[in-house]
């Protein structure tokens, strides 16, 4: 046998299924005394009111526990000899049916459960704002009672009509409008063709067993199952974001024409969204370019800057502080 040979297998011996499935419990139990924590101290985002230094005491301390789990799980000697590992070369029928399942879930939770009912203001401004484009118009004109909808986010600037939101995610469902799909059906859609892109991003880094606890992690969350069923961006800025890490890893691994227009379409796609996330997405992004240091990675950067031009475009269509 091969020094690798006696190496993976070495590897393959050094973590029990045992310890490797309850360090995934352990990353669970301490992400539920945080939550916990937080709901008693008044730290939930849900009623921690307006403050918005208290509303991210608790995401911050999750997404430090993600960070260092994620970075637990990475630089440990990978368990091969887990049972499972044997479901990898079945990994696409099951991501198929993951997909299915998750449309199924989704979309019966919009219509009989959310009764395709837009359950806050930020939902009747994309709403509004899909309506304006469906009319072929980017706004509309204002009318004596268009002081109430403040409270739906739905303001009067400089004579126009519109949503203070990016454009992104209307122009979506305007374009679902227009093409016969029932707006209420759109995310259920994304949420569905998310998980193959989340799949396939995990099967090229870290290979198939990877992608599919990925998916099944992802696909379990009442999160994403609720978010899923709105009329939220969520979803939508979910997929685009995936889409920009896959893209993005590409070009790293080998910086080509198609990942580089690929990765500043999706990030473009994420800042016509929410472009907060797009700050948060690219950084990392950079990051990683910059300890490349390669010709070769520099010199199709203005190629990745073009192709998200667009985002730029979309983005002024929306009111001056427009919210994420």
């Amino acid at each position: 046998m091969s020094e690798d040979g006696l190496q993976h297998k070495r590897d393959s011996q050094d973590i029990k299924p045992g310890t490797y499935w309850a360090s995934f419990g352990m990353f669970a139990l301490v992400a539920l005394v945080i939550l916990i924590v937080g709901f008693e101290l008044g730290l939930d985002p849900v009623i921690a009111g307006s403050d918005r230094a208290r509303r991210c005491i608790e995401p911050v301390a999750l997404l430090a526990l993600t960070a260092a789990a994620a970075w637990l799980w990475t630089t440990r000697a990978p368990a091969y000899n887990l049972s499972f590992d044997r479901a990898a070369p079945a990994a696409w029928p099951i991501v198929c049916v993951i997909s299915i399942v998750a449309f199924a879930a989704t979309a019966i939770t919009a219509l009989y459960i959310l009764d395709e009912y837009p359950m806050s203001g930020d939902e009747y401004a994309y709403l509004f704002q899909s309506w304006i484009f469906e009319l072929g118009k980017l706004w509309t004109q204002p009318w004596p009672l268009d002081k109430y909808l403040d409270t739906f986010f739905i303001f009067n600037v400089g004579g126009k009509l519109l949503a203070a939101y990016p454009p992104g995610w209307p122009a979506v469902l305007a374009a679902a409008s227009t093409a016969g799909i029932p707006v209420s059906l759109v995310n259920p859609i994304l949420a569905a063709g998310t998980i193959p892109v989340l799949y396939v991003l995990g099967l090229r880094r870290y290979g198939a067993p990877t992608g599919l606890l990925a998916v099944c992690i992802f696909a379990g969350s009442a999160f994403f199952v609720m978010n899923s069923a709105t009329f939220f961006t969520h979803p939508a800025s979910t997929l685009f974001g995936l889409l920009f890490a896959l893209a993005a890893s590409e070009y790293l691994e080998n910086p080509r024409v198609v990942p580089a227009i690929g990765a500043g379409v999706a990030l473009s796609a994420v800042a016509s969204t929410r472009h907060y996330d797009a700050v948060l997405l690219a950084i990392p992004a950079v990051v990683a370019l910059v300890r490349r240091s390669s010709l070769a990675h520099w010199r199709l950067v203005p190629l990745v800057a073009i192709s998200g031009l667009p985002a730029r475009s979309l983005r002024t269509i929306g009111p001056p502080g427009t919210r994420c």
